[in-house]
């Protein structure tokens, strides 16, 4: 299984001289294995070069499939969306897993970013098949060899993570959540809190959050914050790198993928982030990255 990054920031894309070595798209993420249509997780604005490179196949003929994977749909995971060049080629078929939002499901809210005082091509001008369909947190379904686990993330509105199975390899994908202790965020979590007892809730929703990542080969983490940037941003919906850090431990997870960089943050920022989180994980045999645009992670698919 290979995972490949073209967009690696969060809340909005960047494009400054400091920040040319980790890239400045948002978030957009693709899942290759042997056989398996592609699969792709989010939308940001990396989609659009992502989007670029199948147009040299069968999405260019109008013959091509795949699946995407949502996470939630703030602007930086959708916002690439109608410069997906895939999409407005007849024939091409897309289908969309997501939660959508109590407010609205996942059509209505990317048909919103087609009108006309927003943007020039109205959304029945996307000529590719889209089917949407709608799932909910511990949902576990199958798309062809891949076999997926969604959970609700510490964000506002619904927000889903992911574990993604393909024969043994594992990637799982949290963008976008924040510290359980500090902050309870998300469709249904005060009615959760409670029903719960807060103690009890923290303690389950931080167990179900390990359990989806135990032994998982790459844990792709939201790492937005430093330390020292957090403090009165927790309900902001995002982590830090070392809380990223104690889930992979806690999951005896073997690659910790640091993801979702601030657009404040030049390279050197990441730099620091990472040496940090490296510093904090010595003597263990866990390995820790920084995401950067282009990169390649390829994961064995048999452990023998």
């Amino acid at each position: 299984m290979l995972v490949t990054f073209w967009g690696v920031r969060g809340s909005y894309p960047i494009g400054r001289r400091d920040n040319v070595r980790y890239g400045g798209n948002s978030t957009c993420i693709q899942i290759q294995a042997p056989g398996e249509l592609p699969l792709i997780m989010d939308g940001g604005s990396g989609i659009r070069v992502f989007g670029s490179t199948l147009l040299d196949g069968p999405f260019v003929a109008g013959e091509g499939q795949a699946n995407i994977l949502v996470g939630h749909t703030h602007w930086d995971h959708i916002l690439g969306y109608p410069f997906f060049g895939p999409l407005y080629y007849s024939g091409n078929r897309f289908t969309f897993y997501s939660a959508g939002q109590a407010e609205a499901d996942l059509p209505l809210i990317l048909e919103g970013q087609h009108e006309e005082l927003h943007f020039p091509v109205p959304f029945d001008e996307l000529r590719a098949e889209m089917v949407f369909q709608r799932i909910r947190p511990r949902e576990r379904f199958k798309l062809g060899g891949f076999t997926i686990e969604a959970v609700q993330l510490n964000h506002p509105g619904i927000t889903l993570g992911y574990r993604i199975e393909h024969l043994e390899a594992a990637v799982v994908i949290f963008t976008d959540t924040a510290r359980i202790a500090s902050v309870q965020q998300g469709q249904g979590m005060a009615e959760a809190v409670k029903a719960e007892g807060l103690q009890q809730f923290q303690r389950r929703f931080s167990q179900e959050l390990v359990d989806l990542c135990r032994g998982a080969d790459l844990l792709v983490h939201d790492s937005h914050f430093l330390e020292e940037e957090i403090v009165g941003k927790e309900h902001w919906g995002h982590s830090t790198a070392l809380d990223a850090l104690a889930l992979a431990q806690a999951a005896s997870v073997r690659h910790l993928m640091l993801f979702h960089h601030a657009p404040e943050h030049a390279d050197d920022v990441v730099d620091a982030k990472l040496a940090l989180t490296r510093s904090a994980a010595a003597g263990g045999t866990l390995k820790v990255s920084a995401a950067r645009e282009g990169m390649a992670v390829e994961l064995s698919e048999n452990k023998k």
